[in-house]
């Protein structure tokens, strides 16, 4: 494994969780309340993860530019 491996599974990590953050739906009235706060709560994790995730990938982006 190295450093560019690194960045491309990370690049598919955030592309998965994007994706997944798409498919929660808040808006569906049929659903019920623990429903909706499990979906709320979902979507505010993975908002939460995205963004550690981002910074992660911005910093080994930044380890491959200075180490070229």
């Amino acid at each position: 494994m190295n450093i560019y491996t690194i960045r491309d599974n990370l690049k598919r990590t955030i592309a998965g969780k994007e994706k997944f953050l798409l498919s929660l739906k808040q808006d569906d009235p049929l659903m019920t309340a623990p429903e909706w706060l499990a979906s709320v709560s979902a979507k505010k994790f993975v908002e939460i993860n995205l963004a550690e995730l981002q910074k992660i990938l911005e910093d080994v982006e930044l380890c491959i530019e200075q180490g070229t």
